[in-house]
């Protein structure tokens, strides 16, 4: 059975009651800098107003600043977010992720951010750990994980559309990699084999009244500044593309084009790592 207590200060000594009100200042004191902290890491995440509402009642946008602020009140070394945004919409998830990357440079603290979305990990991270299969692939900064995959896997992960992989050819005498009798790459030395895999963005296609490669138009997706099509390439299959020559593209239509010079990426065809 638990009752009530009541303290009849007139009954303590002076030690006890010494004691007493030294107890009574530190709770005090306690409160005071929990509901400080409390108050200050509301104002960085910006939920000052719905302190007093229920989880509820809070837009799912709200729930996560919340969830945010009551990691980072505690001052750790290290926060871990795992996939904090896979129950917003696309909207707020760009809002939200924009807010988190702004807090976590204010505030300090190493953040390991867990994500399958390769377009959040890109645009929030300072470095990118890329696993797959539960072994780690590449470690780096996004434009290192970007313009230098270590393999096929990093070059395909990344991107958006991602990269263009195909077969190529090398010539052991020339040290060549062709397609289709034509050159896409000079001066590969010491690879051992007759294949090679190669791979290009869909931005380093380059539309080009003179290019060596021609590709049929299968789809076209109008993306407000990019249009995003697909080209149908003899003996190599169906090619991303970003086209810029002109507003509106036909299904069916060639497209000549181009390699853009330093952007062809090489991998073993064996290992799938890169040369």
């Amino acid at each position: 059975m638990i009752s009530k207590f009541s303290l009849n200060i007139e009954k303590l000594s002076e030690t006890e009651l010494k004691e007493y009100q030294e107890y009574k200042s530190k709770n005090i004191s306690i409160k005071e800098a929990i509901n400080q902290a409390v108050l200050q890491t509301a104002e960085k995440v910006e939920i000052t107003k719905n302190l007093a509402k229920k989880p509820t009642k809070l837009s799912g946008g709200q729930q996560q600043r919340v969830a945010i602020a009551r990691g980072i009140v505690r001052h750790p070394d290290i926060l871990l977010m795992d996939e904090p945004l896979s129950n917003l919409d696309a909207k707020l998830r760009v809002q939200t992720r924009q807010w988190i990357r702004k807090i976590q440079t204010e505030i300090g603290i190493t953040t390991v951010f867990v994500t399958h979305d390769q377009e959040e990990a890109m645009s929030i991270s300072d470095r990118i750990i890329c696993m797959s299969t539960g072994y780690i692939q590449q470690i780096g900064t996004p434009t290192e994980l970007y313009h230098k995959p270590k393999n096929e896997f990093v070059a395909s992960f990344l991107g958006v559309p991602e990269m263009n992989i195909f077969d190529a050819f090398y010539d052991q005498k020339s040290k060549r990699v062709v397609i289709d009798n034509q050159v896409i790459y000079e001066n590969l030395e010491n690879y051992p084999y007759e294949k090679i895999r190669a791979g290009i963005r869909a931005e380093h296609l380059i539309e080009d009244a003179n290019g060596n490669f021609f590709g049929k138009i299968a789809a076209i997706e109008y993306l407000g500044k990019d249009i995003q099509g697909k080209i149908e390439i003899t003996n190599l299959g169906l090619f991303s593309i970003i086209l810029k020559k002109k507003p509106i593209y036909e299904i069916g239509e060639i497209i000549q084009f181009s390699f853009k010079n330093g952007k062809l990426h090489l991998f073993d065809y064996q290992t799938r790592e890169r040369i």
